[in-house]
């Protein structure tokens, strides 16, 4: 995976995480083994997805 820090981020993912056409905000911690990005039906639940099928990732977000 490929990421773009741009200034000082706190946000972490965890070990086997995947994300694909993803931006993810500051702050956000990414649960290992978590897939975001593969399945928009699932991710518009949880994320904003644009309709180019980029999924943002709101600051501040947790995963349980």
């Amino acid at each position: 995976m490929r990421v773009r820090p741009f200034g000082r981020t706190l946000s972490r993912v965890g070990a086997g995480a995947q994300l694909n056409k993803c931006i993810v905000d500051k702050n956000v911690v990414i649960q290992p083994n978590e897939r975001v990005g593969f399945d928009h039906e699932l991710d518009r639940q949880r994320y904003h997805v644009s309709e180019h099928g980029i999924v943002v990732i709101q600051k501040e977000k947790r995963f349980n």
